[in-house]
């Protein structure tokens, strides 16, 4: 089986509870749309995260969140081929895959476009703390290049859709830090995602981000509920 969830945060315990619940196995993967914070300093605390997280008995493939560094500016990860794309994997962790934004997998028989990445509202607070937050955590011009050109060989027509953060028009008002505006926030991403959204034909939309869970069929926004991949 394949399912889907929204952000961990690097809290793996309810993922843990869930595997007991549904009696998985290392055959078995979990989609998380961002927020894994898997790679979160590139560091001790990553190592040992990862360590933990490799006795679940299933499997993970990573969108890029927020608060988290991109596995393509480490130096531990190599490009494998995954369902028919690019993804990353670190060779001592190979139950963790990340995918590589604007590849299109082959998933269960369906085109799955990804492409993760998000606005991070503690922007500022991040950046005092020196921790959690990196300037390349929402997609730039060569990534954004890279999902149209992919939309574009395929027609502007695919199955589903897996991303971070939402198109500016499903996007949901979420509570923000103290001192953070409405109008401060950065919603370039949404509203590109918005562009895609209105070309793009589509069957499924999957997202994290907003630490809610929020169906709109057929777009979902996931937190710490479980969808099984589309069959």
């Amino acid at each position: 089986m394949i399912y889907l969830t929204g952000d961990t945060n690097g809290d793996f315990s309810r993922i843990q509870d869930f595997c007991s619940a549904m009696g998985t196995t290392k055959d078995d993967t979990m989609i998380v749309l961002g927020g894994a914070s898997m790679n979160f300093n590139g560091g001790q605390y990553d190592y040992y995260k990862k360590k933990n997280v490799s006795a679940l008995p299933i499997k993970f493939f990573f969108v890029h969140g927020c608060h988290e560094i991109r596995p393509e500016t480490l130096g531990t990860y190599k490009e494998i081929e995954w369902h028919g794309g690019t993804a990353y994997i670190e060779e001592e962790f190979p139950d963790y895959i990340f995918a590589k934004d604007g590849e299109v997998y082959d998933i269960n028989g369906h085109k799955t476009l990804v492409c993760g990445g998000g606005y991070s509202p503690n922007k500022e607070f991040c950046i005092r703390q020196g921790v959690g937050w990196y300037p390349d955590e929402q997609p730039d011009a060569a990534i954004k290049a890279r999902v149209e050109a992919a939309c574009e060989a395929n027609n502007w027509i695919v199955d589903v859709v897996l991303t971070h953060s939402a198109p500016a028009k499903f996007a949901p008002a979420i509570p923000l830090p103290p001192m953070v505006s409405e109008a401060s926030l950065d919603k370039s991403t949404e509203l590109w995602l918005d562009e895609i959204e209105n070309k793009l034909h589509y069957n499924f939309w999957f997202c994290g981000h907003y630490q809610m869970d929020l169906a709109m069929d057929p777009f979902y926004i996931m937190y710490e509920t479980y969808e099984a991949f589309p069959a």
